[in-house]
Order: C-alpha cells, then structure tokens, then sequence
C-alpha cells in the first residue's frame, strides 16, 4: 500500500526538530554529561554516531581504556511510541539476560523523563556490542546472490544459520502464557503486563497516518492466538479505511476490500493447523533481522543482537515459521519474477535453515516431540503455507500482494479467478449482497477522501468511480445466484512440486554439510 506523504512528511518534520536538539546537546556535551554521571567516572568522548530506523545510537568512549558503552535514543518520527518501546525492551532484555545464552547488552541505566540534560527524551544505556552487522556481511561476500554462491559461500551460509538458529531455540524455548510484551516480575517470575507492540502499528502511525486511537489499549493482552490473529487483521482493515490515499482507484480499492474479506475467511482454517490456540507462546521480534545481528568479521561468530523493541510473545506459529529475511530481495519481487521462482528460492533458503534448526536440537538433545520442536513446526510451516498467512497478518503493507500471489491459488484453487469471481463462489447470496453494497459505499467515500489527499499535496486527479465489469459469464456480484460457502481447498500442485524438489536439494546439501570453521 503507498505510504500516506502527508503523514510521512509530519514525521519526518518530527524527526528534523528533535535532530537538531541532539546536534546541539552533542555540541554542549550534554549527552557526554548524562553518561558520565551514570558510569561515575572518567570523562567520556563520542567516538561514533549511528543512525537507525527507529533510534539514534552514540558510542562513548573513555581514556582508561575500559569497554566502550552505547546511548540510545529513540527517535521521535521515526518512533512513534518512544516511551513505551524503551521500557518494554529494558524488561525483555533483562529478561533474556536472566534465561538465554543470548549476547545482548546490558542496561546499566534509562528514563523516560524528558527533562534529563539533554531534553532528547527516553533513552537506554547499555555496554557498546562489538561486531559487524550480519547484512554487511551477507552482502560483501555476496551470499545474497545465488549466481555469486561459491561451494565455500555455501558452506560459511550454513555456518551463519546453524548459530542464527541457536538464536531462534534459545528464545523457542521460553513458554509465556498469554500474548503481550513481557517481563520478570518482583519474584522473578516471567509475567506478560501490556500489549505486544509491533512493528506495523508503528508503521500505521508513521507511515500511512493512521490515529492511535485504533490500536489495541496499552494494557491490552491476549489469551488466544484466534484474538490476536484477528486483531491484526482488524489493523488490516483499519488501514484500509482509515489512511486517507489507501486505494488508487475504484478497482484497486475492490481488490483491497476482497483481500481484508478473504483474510477473515481463511484465518481459522490456518489458525487450527497450529493446534496450540491457547498457549504455550513464544517470544518473537518482528525486527529480528540480519541488520541486528552482529558478527566477527572474520570468523562470523556472533557477537551480539541488538534492537529488541518490537519484540513480543506471540502465536507460536509466529516463532515457529521460518525467518522472512531467509530470501534476500524484497516481497514486492513476486510481481516481476512470479510465484514458482519466488518460492523456490525460499523454500531453498528455509530448509538449509531448517536442517541448522535439527543440527542444534540434536546436538542439544531436545526430546520434545511433534509440533513442539521447532524445527517441525517451521517444516509444517512450509507444508501447509501458514507462514505466508501469518507474514501477511503482522506485514500489513505487504499483505495484499501476499494475499494473491500467494496465499489466494493455494487455498482457493486458482490462479485465474477475479475478485469479483472470488466474492461470489464463496460467500452466500445475504451475506455477499451485503458486503458488496458496504464495499462500493466504502469506494465512493475512499475516492472522495483521495481526491482531498490529492488536493492537499496539490496534485491534479481525474479518478471517478467506476462500475465494476461484469464477471466472464456476464453476470455481476449482486446477482443471486447462489455461491458456495467452501473451505479453503488448499490447493497443493504446484506447492508440493516445489516443496518437493527443494527437499531432494537438502539431503544434497545435508550430504556435503560442513558446518564449521574460520571465514576470512
């Protein structure tokens, strides 16, 4: 969906004031100030400034030659809720200290008051991670190109899954008991105390305008993967009626309404292949990428991870699907080089990381058994596409191109039926004539909105509403000829043939496995 370049530019005006604050609070040494008092000695030196996607990082250093330390602040625009982001990663981080072998920082001090020295608001410090990022590091050895992958390229990818994997057990192996953002609690017990704030609600308010009134109540927990699932969903739909220049047309606003329709179709169907709706959960960072991982730039060790602040216990079957940066090129690809070529290069990817899932349960001596080892969880992941259905749930801007590249042919059965096709065969007549007058009064509304977008940016539109063609046999949406209510037929031929052939490729790969050594 095209971002809302009204909203963007109030963020990013957010983002410019509070920049030139920290110039100047750089250049008074407020912020030196403000870490010196914490560490309680020595004066300190800003050594490197590192800008982010959400947050500002400085690394200080100290002439006495002890470990560097790091302060960072989340930064307004580009967080939209900074209060709330530092306090739940300080508890998840504590968290982890305390039940993972996870090398993460250590907080040794933040606030949220915004009248410390350097008025920059909320912020965390923690010890400096020393590493390169694992994105850097994928990229300059070109392990993101296959036509670049040598035997020993394949062979330094497996030994970056195997630990990447290590990761994923560590935080697999953590149970929580409803789905939200967690913490120790005085006894030290793991309690799970506020909402799970993701990454897309904070994409809704920076990226496409929408009004924080619309998400869930901070207080907000969930004791089902069914209400968390539809809640996101909802989030779905809220954007679609709520951002302001969420269609381009009447056509594509019939698409978008059809995909937030068939989504609420198929979730229970995807829902009861977990087989876990009420627990146990498992922590998940929807920001748990390569970016945040750090490696030694020689023997690709890690070590650190960093960013937690979108993290959260969810679904298990968030945690239990492959990672969706295992493929190294964007989502929105699928347009140009179509579905069977996207799937086979991550279902390729995904096995290699499955089988470094297995090596560490084995080498770990996991005795648990079915869906509760993850390396079958993600497996049936693959099996069954949930872990499409559940990037679209938590990836709203990518959703409607997940919706009908993939996930509509295999649930559906078809690559050729329209939306119209789609809202008739599958609704009942009471039902779809309803939802079909709903979705062309929420048109003409969408379109009246678009044109004011337009106007406040001073663009000049001819766009009209349209009526919709009529379908191939002639007949129309409104029509009463009856539809079937049908189930997901979970259309498996061309799935399995790729799932199929990248298996018979892993046992290759299995064969030749080495999963160790030094990368120069």
């Amino acid at each position: 969906m095209d971002v809302n370049a009204l909203a963007l530019g109030e963020s990013a005006q957010d983002t410019w004031h509070w920049t030139i604050v920290a110039r100047n609070s750089n250049e008074t040494g407020e912020i030196c100030m403000l870490v010196d008092k914490c560490r309680g000695t020595g004066r300190s030196t800003i050594v490197e400034i590192c800008p982010g996607a959400h947050n500002l990082v400085y690394r200080m250093r100290w002439d006495d030659g002890i470990e560097d330390w790091a302060i960072r602040f989340p930064v307004p625009g580009k967080s939209q809720f900074t209060d709330e982001k530092v306090i739940n990663e300080v508890r998840l981080l504590k968290l982890l200290k305390k039940h993972t072998s996870i090398p993460v920082p250590h907080v040794y001090e933040y606030d949220l008051d915004e009248s410390n020295p350097t008025t920059l608001g909320a912020y965390i410090i923690t010890n400096w991670m020393e590493g390169t990022k694992l994105e850097d590091v994928l990229d300059a050895k070109g392990l993101n190109d296959r036509r670049r992958m040598t035997p020993h390229g394949k062979a330094m990818l497996k030994w970056i899954y195997v630990q990447v994997a290590k990761l994923y057990l560590d935080l697999w192996a953590l149970d929580f008991d409803a789905i939200g953002s967690p913490r120790l609690s005085q006894t030290g017990e793991i309690e799970v105390v506020s909402r799970p704030l993701t990454l897309y609600m904070n994409q809704l308010l920076r990226f496409y305008g929408i009004n924080e009134r619309g998400l869930p109540k901070q207080s907000r927990t969930y004791a089902s993967s069914t209400d968390f699932i539809f809640k996101m969903i909802e989030l779905l739909h809220l954007q679609m009626i709520a951002q302001r220049n969420s269609i381009r047309d009447a056509p594509d606003g019939r698409e978008k309404f059809t995909v937030r329709t068939m989504m609420d179709t198929i979730a229970m169907s995807f829902i009861r292949l977990s087989g876990d709706n009420y627990g146990p959960f498992k922590l998940f960072g929807d920001d748990l990428r390569p970016s945040n991982i750090l490696v030694h730039p020689e023997n690709l060790t890690i070590t650190g991870v960093i960013d937690w602040e979108f993290t959260y216990s969810a679904p298990s079957s968030f945690a239990g699907s492959p990672p969706w940066w295992l493929i190294p090129y964007p989502i929105e690809v699928l347009e140009e080089i179509g579905t069977r070529r996207f799937l086979t290069a991550y279902v390729r990817r995904a096995n290699l990381f499955i089988a470094a899932v297995e090596r560490n349960e084995r080498e770990r001596g996991t005795n648990l058994e079915g869906d509760r080892r993850l390396s079958i969880k993600m497996r049936k992941s693959l099996e069954n596409m949930s872990c499409w259905f559940n990037f679209a749930c938590r990836m709203g801007s990518k959703a409607d191109i997940l919706y009908w590249k993939l996930l509509d042919p295999y649930c559906w059965g078809s690559f050729a039926d329209t939306h119209q096709e789609r809202m008739r065969r599958f609704l009942k007549v009471p039902l779809r004539r309803y939802m079909i007058i709903e979705r062309e009064e929420f048109i003409v509304r969408k379109l009246d909105q678009v044109h004011d977008y337009n106007r406040a940016l001073r663009r000049t539109t001819n766009m009209r509403y349209e009526i919709e063609e009529p379908l191939s046999d002639g007949t129309t949406d409104t029509n009463d000829e009856d539809g079937e209510s049908t189930p997901p037929i979970f259309n498996t031929n061309l799935w399995g043939k790729i799932f199929s052939s990248s298996l018979a490729e892993l046992e290759m790969y299995r064969e030749t496995a080495d999963y160790s050594g030094t990368f120069a």
